[in-house]
């Protein structure tokens, strides 16, 4: 039988509607092969509908085709692009940075937290540095206990606009002929055969002369590898990530096994910068390379900081850290938590024994397997808190009013009765790890814990200022908590008796007992950091 008598496709013996439909649940790179299998096809695969579904699935805030022309950055710069296809062609395969938003480096202990978005001004996919700045300082003495000290803060959470971080703008269409995402730059190979995903995109940040960045794809960890406790591996294990990959290399990244060869290995929740400063003598020559250094930058699945109508604290928070200034934080309500850290149900170290010796205020409701104990809590009755406990206590004495104690009050405090919970939100772990540290909690730490939130770590209901809502007159629920805290370095760290004040959903506070010290929290607004850089 010769080719013209061939039978069409039973594919294109569907009706339009179908064949529609079956694009709809292509992946793009799909789309690309197919439309080059025959012309009927290539003009169903053309459909910009389609391009703009896959774009805007990148994207929180979907972008819509200008209605006087056809490409859907017109309205700042017809020429940039033709159409969505062209757009996803012209940043495949770095969707993913915009799609997870949130990214955060491994770079010390001081860390640093990213924000990406795709600007449609430039058409260029750009991530810049979340800042804070803590706003006015203003101390006042605790109506509850007049021996704390309360620091006020209202942050400005902003992103830094000087200087993006990440820049990629694309590869342009006549670079990639018709723009079509199965033949762009990286899926064509070298001369010596291997991948261009492994190449490094020297990227244009307006930089000081002779500071250079560029930017890699990185390649994940096999999902059949379990890393252990002290495998060097990014995000740290601590974190929920869908996928990790090594952060040290004694190559710098350079050797084959960190760089994808196929698209099967780029790994989409991480990625890598190297940084360097060059300098060249006057007028053209080979220049002097000096302090190289890559930081990997990982992401967060959307959904373990989200907040939800259970789990209402999950998110991106903004903390006070006195003297290291603002810090950023993952505030994290796991369904299936499992165990606690091994310092936080160890008593406390003797670096306080000057005021008393305490137990740790997880460590009375933890069994031996690190899990709640809910025999030691009676069902309608406030959890007894361990006698020992120093809250409320001034320096040199031994004994007082402990405000982790039953039917404890102060100024403007309330009985520790467990309230009822009709919206039953408080129930289940707080685990808050720093996304930014600084030389005592590096980033990728937890900075504090509620075991529980629910019945079993219940204190009481603050309402006292700053804790009282002024319209509604209603109390925040304080929990018991452990802060970690450690010598500068990160070194003697240990977790210390705290309580974590619930003020509402976007704002909360944290009474380090044995400092003496109350510290606030914000939520961090992380849609209007995309759309305006400023919450």
């Amino acid at each position: 039988m010769d080719s013209d008598s061939k039978p069409p496709s039973p594919l294109l013996a569907l009706p339009a509607e179908l064949i529609d439909y079956i694009l709809t649940v292509l992946p793009p790179t799909s789309l690309a092969t197919l439309s080059q299998t025959c012309r009927l096809l290539h003009t169903y695969c053309l459909d910009e509908q389609l391009w703009m579904r896959h774009v805007n699935s990148n994207l929180p805030f979907p972008l819509k085709p200008a209605s006087s022309h056809r490409g859907p950055l017109s309205r700042y710069n017809p020429s940039a692009v033709r159409s969505f296809r062209d757009l996803y062609a012209r940043h495949h395969p770095h969707w993913f940075l915009p799609r997870h938003r949130i990214w955060f480096a491994d770079s010390g202990s001081s860390g640093k937290l990213l924000v990406a978005r795709y600007d449609e001004r430039t058409g260029a996919v750009e991530a810049y540095a979340v800042t804070a700045l803590r706003g006015p300082h203003i101390f006042s003495l605790w109506e509850y206990n007049n021996d704390v000290i309360i620091h006020s803060f209202t942050p400005q959470v902003q992103l830094d606009l000087n200087q993006p971080v990440v820049k990629l703008e694309g590869w342009c269409s006549e670079d990639v002929g018709e723009a079509n995402p199965g033949d762009t730059y990286f899926a064509m190979p070298r001369d010596d055969g291997r991948s261009r995903l492994g190449e490094e995109i020297r990227m244009n940040l307006n930089a000081p002369d002779g500071l250079f960045t560029s930017f890699m794809l990185a390649r994940p960890l096999p999902s059949s590898y379990c890393p252990s406790p002290g495998t060097f591996v990014w995000p740290p294990l601590i974190l929920p990530a869908r996928g990790r990959t090594r952060n040290l290399s004694l190559s710098s990244y350079r050797g084959t096994g960190h760089k994808p060869s196929s698209h099967a290995e780029v790994s989409e929740t991480a990625f890598r910068l190297r940084r360097w400063v060059e300098y060249r003598s006057r007028g053209e020559g080979i220049g002097t390379r000096m302090g190289e250094h890559v930081l990997t930058f990982a992401t967060l699945p959307a959904e373990a900081w989200t907040p939800t109508a259970k789990k209402p604290w999950r998110g991106i928070w903004c903390g006070d850290y006195s003297g290291h200034g603002c810090e950023f934080l993952v505030v994290l309500q796991p369904d299936k938590p499992g165990p606690l850290p091994v310092g936080a149900l160890t008593r406390r170290s003797e670096s306080f024994s000057s005021t008393s010796s305490y137990a740790s205020a997880a460590e009375e409701l933890l069994n031996g397997n690190g899990e709640i104990d809910e025999s030691a809590v009676e069902e309608d009755a406030p959890t007894p808190a361990t006698s020992s406990s120093t809250a409320g206590l001034t320096p040199g004495s031994s004994t007082g009013p402990s405000s982790l104690s039953d039917g404890a009050e102060g100024a403007g405090g309330a009985e520790a009765e467990i309230p009822d919970d009709p919206d039953d939100i408080y129930h289940g772990r707080i685990e808050a790890i720093k996304l930014t540290g600084d030389p005592n909690v590096p980033c990728g730490e937890y900075t504090f814990i509620a075991p529980d939130i629910g019945p079993a770590g219940f204190v009481r209901t603050a309402m006292e200022a700053p804790f009282r809502d002024k319209a509604t007159g209603q109390g925040a629920r304080v929990v018991k908590s452990v802060g970690h805290i450690a010598a500068r370095g990160f070194r003697d760290d240990e977790y210390i008796p705290s309580q974590l004040v619930l003020i509402d959903h976007d704002r909360m506070a944290q009474y380090w007992e044995p400092f003496g010290h109350i510290s606030f929290y914000q939520r961090v607004d992380v849609d209007a950091l995309l759309r305006f850089g400023i919450t």
